[in-house]
């Protein structure tokens, strides 16, 4: 956390500071801004220094030979109301189950805020609301301008969109949920590109299924029965043999690179005279044949040793390919997975039948959940997986259940826990020999997506998907039935035809024939009307179907509905056409997320329909309005710049998995 340096350097001078944990940051301190948190020495080896914020001028602390020294700071630009600031920092550390690296992604993120605010002037940020609003309003301008003049190339619209969130945290840690909404309203969210979040395809999790698979229980039977060098490794598609070599232990469809002493088709050294063909530079067959008959030496070597550092690799190996299956068949993610515990019990059938491991889930509030694995397949491969610890432990204790060792000759002396970047670091050891190098990592998050789809496809009840999923039925359905990509292609046709038919259902009637969506213009004398999230409404609390039986039913709490009540009213002017864009492009990211076509065709894709009628009614009534409306178009669907209350709506949406 970089507190920067403003003010004059010789009216530095040092104060006293106490150092105290995550456990004791939520004390009461008379005065927190002597306070500096210690936090794991793996993520932060120095101490942060909080307290140092509550002064305006400060030294920066990016100097690594004074990061353990308390930050020297002015005493005259101390901010007494800043306490209240540190306390709400406290408070928030003390109470999230967040990891200490995510603690240190926050404080970084709040001190670069602070920074600027102190920088530009707005030293008094946090003493009103109102001041805030100024503070916040100049902020996002900034982030904006950073983003558009491209002075830093690492700074991306993705950026600003992380900075200005992370100022609405702290606003709504100092304000509360109430006065923060005030202070960011009417200020859009910065938008960036979203990420993908289809399901992976189904040929992609099948290969990667079988693919460690066969890596498991090849390279488990290899170290357990002792097979010696070179060992034929069956895999789903092709056999290769295993030579003792970290960078050339094979060829497979996926690496060509050969060493010359190895006979990889055959398995076996090479002779002298095959290894003069293979070589470069000119040998002589004396040459050749000590070379040969070194690699053969060394070959006996490591088959004598059954516990050699060669064989170890591959049991590292097998056991990570265990995991990867444990993580497949739970969908467990790498934070959960590194958190569970070896028990004695995991080895006993009757313990094994209870089926159910346990792990501190951070993002659910601290609750334990139980991860199963679902059939006896599953429990025979984790027994298959307790069988190749207990070789590779050869004796000794190991609190984890899955675990990492720092391998030299035959020893194994050094375990440590997986840590959760480690999960994925199996498929960088396998792609470009097992699998392709352009094979895109299965993470556990996709993992439970599939999970999710294929038990939507054969009919499992939600119930029992969520409840294997350790979630709940909402959660289930909002962020992980997700479809994949092929099956979104093969229905694409489905949803063309779709949106034809919702749109015959929809008759365009004159103002004679009392039509049912009142288009009125801007500067019509239209009296008692209030403004609502899609348009305006001349009965607000007086909700009237339409029509019978709509697909969503007018309700004065879900703007939605307003496009099917009698009351609605839309102004053709800017502001409306702007609610109505900002609505549609919600309804669509929504619907880009949905798996159940049959029910988005009968109500997203029907109220896209309905909503592009009204805009082509606005755009029917002159040429200036079918301008405007063009205009609007480009800057909501295209830039993704929505009112507030459907950008607010969104964020809630993107927060309950909705929309990735």
């Amino acid at each position: 956390m970089d507190n920067t340096y403003l003010g004059d350097k010789a009216s530095l001078v040092e104060r006293d500071t106490i150092v105290v944990t995550r456990e004791e940051v939520g004390q009461d301190f008379i005065h927190p801004e002597k306070v500096r948190l210690q936090l794991n020495k793996k993520v932060k080896v120095s101490p942060i220094d909080i307290g140092a914020l509550a002064y305006t001028i400060r030294q920066p602390q990016s100097n690594s030979s004074l990061a353990h020294l308390p930050c020297k700071v002015n005493k005259d630009s101390f901010k007494v109301n800043r306490r209240k600031l540190l306390v709400a920092l406290h408070d928030f550390i003390g109470v999230t189950g967040n990891l200490d690296t995510t603690i240190k992604h926050h404080l970084d993120h709040f001190a670069r805020i602070i920074n600027w605010f102190d920088e530009q002037g707005y030293i008094d940020a946090f003493e009103s609301e109102n001041n805030s609003r100024k503070a916040y309003v100049a902020y996002v301008n900034e982030l904006n301008h950073q983003i558009k003049s491209h002075e830093n190339q690492d700074f991306d619209s993705n950026s600003g969109n992380k900075i200005q969130r992370a100022l609405i945290k702290l606003f709504d840690l100092y304000w509360g949920a109430d006065g923060c909404k005030e202070i960011i309203r009417e200020i859009p969210i910065i938008k960036f590109k979203r990420k993908d979040g289809e399901a992976p395809e189904e040929r992609n999790v099948r290969f990667a299924t079988k693919t460690f698979l066969y890596l498991a229980r090849g390279f488990k039977h290899f170290v357990m029965d002792n097979k010696p060098f070179p060992y034929l490794l069956k895999m789903p598609d092709y056999d290769c043999y295993i030579f003792p070599s970290n960078g050339n232990s094979c060829v497979t469809p996926y690496t060509k690179t050969e060493l010359l002493s190895y006979h990889y088709q055959e398995g076996r050294i090479s002779t002298a005279n095959e290894y003069i063909l293979k070589c470069s530079r000119k040998l002589t067959k004396n040459e050749a044949q000590n070379e040969v008959e070194k690699a053969q030496g060394n070959l006996n070597k490591i088959n004598q040793n059954p516990r050699d550092i060669n064989r170890l690799n591959y049991a590292s190996l097998a056991m990570q390919s265990y995991m990867q299956l444990f993580i497949f068949m739970t969908g467990i993610n790498p934070s959960e997975l590194v958190q569970l515990e070896f028990d004695e019990s995991f080895t006993l059938e009757k313990d094994l039948m209870k089926n159910d491991f346990r792990a501190i889930k951070m993002r659910a509030s601290g609750r334990e959940v139980a991860y199963h694995l679902g059939s006896r397949k599953g429990l025979s491969l984790f027994k298959e997986y307790i069988q190749l610890r207990e070789w590779v432990l050869n004796g000794r204790n190991c609190p984890y259940l899955f675990f990492t060792m720092e391998r030299k000759d035959s020893s194994t002396n050094h375990l440590n826990p997986f840590r959760s970047p480690d999960v994925h670091r199996v498929y960088r050891r396998l792609k470009g020999k097992f699998v392709p190098s352009s094979f895109a990592s299965i993470t556990a998050n996709k993992v439970r997506k599939y999970k999710t789809l294929v038990w939507n496809e054969i009919d499992v009840s939600q119930d029992v998907i969520a409840d294997s999923l350790n979630h709940t039925l909402r959660t289930n359905h909002k962020y992980y039935a997700v479809s994949s990509p092929e099956k979104q292609q093969a229905e694409f046709g489905l949803f063309f035809e779709s949106a034809r038919a919702a749109a015959k259902q929809i008759f365009i009637r004159s103002e004679a024939q009392c039509i049912p969506l009142k288009v009125i213009n801007s500067n019509d004398n239209i009296t008692n009307t209030k403004g609502v999230a899609s348009g305006h409404c001349d009965d607000f609390q007086h909700p009237s179907s339409m029509e019978n039986e709509p697909p969503i039913a007018p309700n004065c709490q879900s703007q939605m509905g307003c496009l099917y009540c009698e009351h609605y009213i839309c102004h053709a002017d800017e502001e409306d056409i702007n609610k109505l864009y900002s609505l549609l492009y919600v309804i669509e990211a929504v619907r880009n997320m949905a798996t159940d076509f049959n029910h988005s065709d009968k109500l997203l894709l029907e109220l896209n329909v309905r909503i592009k009628l009204v805009l082509m009614q606005m755009s029917e009534k002159s040429d200036e309005i079918k301008i405007l409306i063009e205009n609007v178009e480009e800057e909501v669907m295209k830039d993704g710049i929505l009112t507030p209350f459907w950008e607010f709506r969104l964020r809630r949406y993107e927060q309950m998995g909705v929309v990735i």
